[in-house]
């Protein structure tokens, strides 16, 4: 999958979770290169209400596999996404809208 495609799909996946959350989330992703260079994924944070459960968000990505799980706070965000900005710095985007500052006690998913 062309960059530009797994970024367009990841878009529609926002808005399908959207849709199921009755309304904007807050995300960020880091697209990375497998280490053998040539297949292009996509690792991301998305703050969600509960009604998004990991299962819900696996179940409405249709392109490859989704490896969902709750945010694990003793591990921090750069766990999940900072390992891929120094291979691709130009690989990532992060939505405009940021989580509300009680989210850290709040249910947040992770694309691993």
């Amino acid at each position: 999958m062309t960059r530009s495609r797994l970024v367009s799909e990841f878009e529609r996946y926002i808005r399908k979770l959207a849709r199921v959350a009755q309304g904007p989330l807050a995300w960020q992703y880091a697209l990375e290169y497998h280490s053998c260079g040539a297949q292009l994924h996509l690792h991301a944070l998305i703050y969600a209400p509960p009604c998004v459960t990991p299962a819900v968000a696996r179940g409405h990505w249709k392109f490859g596999r989704a490896d969902v799980e709750r945010f694990d706070s003793a591990k921090g965000a750069a766990y999940y996404i900072g390992k891929t900005y120094l291979r691709n710095p130009d690989g990532y985007d992060i939505s405009r809208r940021l989580p509300p500052p009680a989210a850290a006690n709040a249910q947040a998913v992770a694309l691993p």
